[in-house]
């Protein structure tokens, strides 16, 4: 097929121009020139191909292809083309494309602008694309299959189950969970940081191999605060998406998937922070090369751990494995023995100056504070690897959030002490006086705002010495940013970047250690009081398309709307629940729902409807239908235990009854029956609208006193978490104004 064609042809060209650059660096001049530009060429029309493939996938999604299993797997005709161009990306096969694209524009970028060492860097861009468009190859050598191909059709991918040239109706449709606003643009910008971090990679692997430790700084280090605010960026975006999606009411879990964007993203901070020092003084050069080469190593090790299906059974949201296993672990392999072989290699070679003796200097600060990220990072990967590892030994080890949370408090706080002393310090040695002056300030400002928060009720002594950390950073970099505002405020980069990591710090203690959830019955109409809120339960409603509750939310006078949303997805077969959230200044107020209870009234009938997970009264029972429990699913067999839990003067018993179709198609059904008389028999299934109805046997149908329908909620108050959007916005925007800097001027100071 052609569109598979235009994918092998892809990667002949990444690799033939891969080649051709390795070839360059061996070659005199006249012939070196010649290879160049068979390697510019070979690189260019690999950007084309990739292009074109992108385009296509795009064209089979936007026009409901669902001959292809992609397209099937992750789309259908009703879902709105916002949410359809996300279906590229919620696959493996999408998002590898989306890499290598994203790798080959930001390839050709450093092509056109680093000059003499662009054969040596470009082997890494083409050898990176050359592993990644393998992964969607679909190549078959005998019993080898190499890659998985997005262009399969549905045939290919169900042999024998559909007929050659089968074109079902409509596809499967995306994970309600992914389909968000933020789900839109979170995957793209991390995967431009992924992308972007294999700059300073190829850059330090170019340095090893020219063995000039110093000049690759000045086009590197741009690249590298670029991909430091793109993961960073798409961090928090993901961070943002759990917080408003989830329910759980947090942004952050150390999941696996969460921490192989953030180990790339500490150690690529660590790298700026050693080239800087490196660029002033010439010192760090083994240190310098080594983040810059770890960084990219750590997105390749992550997308090993989140892609090959080695912690499937440990990671919410890991990606199923498609039989990558292999040509993953081959990528990491080879890229991290590329970097490690020849650093080793050139150890004894690279000059190694002595590193500065005054404690008091911003060198020793900023060289402390790369060290404690890089050691983070490769703490956090341990830890995220564990159950890989300790599993080759006995039953697997995780490390949860608790873990990872007394993990990184220690470090979290020096990182803080340093991010603010370093701003106070000059390059060299800073004179004791000087010092104390300009500690005078932060330090008793510090004091003073941590005993307001432990008056306030910060009792616990980790997040309180945190907290002075963080106060100090906050306080030194606003005494730094003034200064520099006052003469050159093109400088106000590094100020910024750290003023926002004090403001996440303290955001993750006030919103993490100090929030308070409880769960509320709201009865229909009537007022009741949550966290210094009147809420009234108003009704059904719908927000975004989907069930919601309508809220009333009143406090002083001024009165709000909430619509937390509910309902029964036929995608995932649960109950899907996204919260609403009540934004203030000072906290949010965050509303998820947790089940509805129908007013109860004497029942008329005892056929009954129920979803799955519903519950109803039925006279004087309480009935909840649990789940499907399929006992055979041949065409001619098919038989369903369906099961419940039925309530009756406060005994609770488990009831199965058994649906059953034959060859000759007529439904035949078997009742269950509780110890205290009760009998269910099923009477039909809908298994497009996920309804079955039940016939009740045994039941009071007179029985009850009405009482309102009620909506049951989880509500928690969120102290101060806009510091944690506030500070990823200053963050990113120190980040930015560094760049703009970098890019227009050559100074040295952050």
């Amino acid at each position: 097929m052609i569109y598979k064609s235009i994918v092998l042809f892809s990667l002949v060209s990444f690799a033939l121009s891969g080649l051709g650059y390795f070839i360059t660096t061996r070659k005199k001049e006249e012939s070196a020139a010649e290879w160049l530009a068979v390697s510019r060429v070979s690189f260019a029309a690999g950007t084309v191909l990739i292009s074109a493939v992108f385009a296509i996938l795009i064209y089979l999604l936007t026009t409901h292809q669902f001959q292809y299993n992609y397209v099937y797997s992750y789309s259908s005709i009703d879902l709105p083309v916002k949410y359809l161009v996300s279906t590229f990306w919620a696959g493996q096969e999408g998002s590898f494309i989306l890499w290598i694209f994203l790798l080959s524009i930001i390839g050709l970028l450093v092509m056109q602008s680093s000059k003499e060492y662009e054969p040596y860097v470009m082997v890494s861009f083409a050898l990176a694309n050359t592993f990644l468009i393998s992964m969607i190859s679909g190549i078959h050598v005998g019993d080898l299959t190499i890659g998985s191909s997005p262009f399969k059709t549905i045939y290919e991918a169900f042999p024998g189950q559909v007929p050659d040239g089968f074109i079902p109706p409509d596809g499967r449709g995306l994970n309600p969970l992914l389909q968000n606003y933020w789900m839109t643009i979170h995957p793209p910008v991390l995967f431009i940081g992924f992308a972007s971090a294999l700059v300073p990679f190829s850059f330090a692997f170019a340095a090893l191999w020219r063995e000039k430790y110093d000049d690759w700084i000045r086009p590197a280090l741009p690249w590298t605060i670029w991909s430091a605010l793109a993961l960073g960026t798409g961090i928090m975006l993901g961070g943002y998406w759990a917080y408003e999606t989830l329910g759980w009411g947090g942004y952050w879990a150390w999941d696996p998937v969460e921490n192989g964007s953030l180990v790339p993203w500490l150690a690529t901070v660590a790298c700026i922070h050693t080239m800087l020092v490196q660029r002033k003084t010439g010192t760090l050069k083994r240190f310098t090369i080594f983040t810059a080469l770890f960084a990219f190593i750590m997105v390749v090790y992550s997308t090993f751990l989140t892609r090959s299906g080695v912690l499937a059974d440990f990671s919410v949201h890991s990606f199923s494995s498609l039989g990558l296993y292999n040509q993953l672990l081959l990528f990491i392999l080879t890229f991290a023995g590329m970097g490690l072989i020849m650093m080793i290699y050139r150890w004894k070679r690279m000059p190694a100056p002595a590193y500065t003796k005054e404690i008091y200097s911003r060198e020793f600060a900023m060289i402390a504070g790369a060290l404690v990220l890089t050691l983070l990072a490769i703490a956090t990967i341990i830890g995220t690897s564990l159950p890989v590892f300790s599993q080759l030994w006995g039953k697997p080890i995780t490390l949860d959030a608790t873990g990872f949370n007394t993990l990184a408090l220690p470090m979290a706080v020096v990182l803080a002490l340093l991010i603010g002393l370093g701003q106070l310090l000059w390059f060299s040695k800073t004179g004791y006086k000087v010092l104390v002056s300009n500690l005078i300030l932060p330090v008793t400002l510090s004091v003073l705002s941590t005993g307001i928060i432990i008056f306030s009720g910060a009792r616990d002594a980790g997040m309180a010495v945190l907290g002075f950390a963080a106060f100090f950073a906050f306080f030194a970099n606003v005494q730094v940013l003034v200064r520099i505002i006052r003469g050159n405020a093109r400088l106000a980069g590094g100020a910024l970047a750290h003023i926002g990591i004090a403001f996440l710090l303290l955001g993750f203690i006030s919103s993490g250690k100090y929030d308070e959830s409880q769960g509320y019955v709201l009865p229909l109409g009537t007022k009741v009081s949550v966290f210094g809120y009147d809420l009234t339960y108003q009704g059904p409603a719908e927000r975004d398309g989907r069930d919601a509750f309508k809220i009333l939310a009143e406090k002083d006078g001024s009165v709000s709307e909430l619509l937390p949303i509910m309902y029964f997805s036929t995608y995932s077969q649960a109950w899907m629940k996204i919260p609403d959230i009540l934004v203030r200044p000072a906290y949010d107020l965050y509303i998820e729902p947790v089940t509805i209870e129908k007013q109860d009234t004497p029942a008329n009938s005892n056929e009954i409807q129920f979803k799955k997970l519903e519950s109803k009264q039925v006279g004087d029972l309480k009935i909840t239908f649990s789940r499907f429990v399929p006992l055979s699913m041949n065409p001619d067999d098919i038989k369903i235990r369906l099961d419940f839990l039925v309530s009756k003067n406060g005994k609770e018993d488990s009831v199965s009854a058994v649906y059953a179709i034959g060859a000759d198609r007529n439904p035949r059904s078997t009742p269950g029956e509780s110890p205290s008389g009760v009998r269910l028999l099923v009477k039909s299934i809908d298994a497009s609208n996920g309804l079955i109805t039940i016939l009740v046997e045994g039941a009071d149908l007179m029985a009850l006193n009405p009482k309102p329908e009620s909506l049951i909620i989880e509500a928690s108050v969120k102290p101060f978490i806009g510091l944690v959007w506030l500070g990823t916005f200053v963050t990113l925007t120190g980040f930015s104004l560094s760049i703009f800097r970098r890019v227009k001027t050559q100074h040295t100071d952050l």
